[in-house]
């Protein structure tokens, strides 16, 4: 959920205020764009792929963001 996907910022902010290296995979939505648009993180996109599918065709690349504190 969109709380679900705050408090997982607010986790990953604590951990940066301690010093920590952090990486976290998400989707590629505007949403989550947002949540993490602050000059502590580094957003970039990347394609994984899909391999699950009941219909071959389906299985594609999908955009995913990596967010980092580094």
């Amino acid at each position: 959920s969109e709380t679900d996907q705050e408090k997982l910022r607010d986790f990953v902010l604590e951990l940066h205020k301690q010093g920590v290296k952090v990486m976290v995979s998400n989707s590629d939505t505007k949403f989550i764009r947002d949540l993490y648009k602050s000059k502590v993180f580094t957003i970039a996109t990347v394609q994984a792929p899909r391999l699950v599918n009941c219909k071959p065709n389906k299985r594609n690349a999908v955009s995913e963001v990596v967010i980092t504190n580094y």
